[in-house]
């Protein structure tokens, strides 16, 4: 498995950190979770716009 660091502000972090708990999953799960879903969109649009 491949890891990724991520720097943030220490405000970014208690918001991000909230979150996972008020989620009651990881900080790792919420990053995850919620930028890869955004991301797989994109990645799709992305491909289309290549393939044409």
């Amino acid at each position: 498995m491949d890891e990724i660091t991520l720097r943030v502000t220490d405000e970014e972090y208690e918001k991000l950190s909230y979150l996972a708990e008020y989620y009651g999953i990881s900080l790792s799960e919420l990053i995850k979770k919620y930028s890869i879903a955004h991301l797989e969109d994109v990645y799709t649009e992305v491909k289309k716009e290549i393939q044409q």
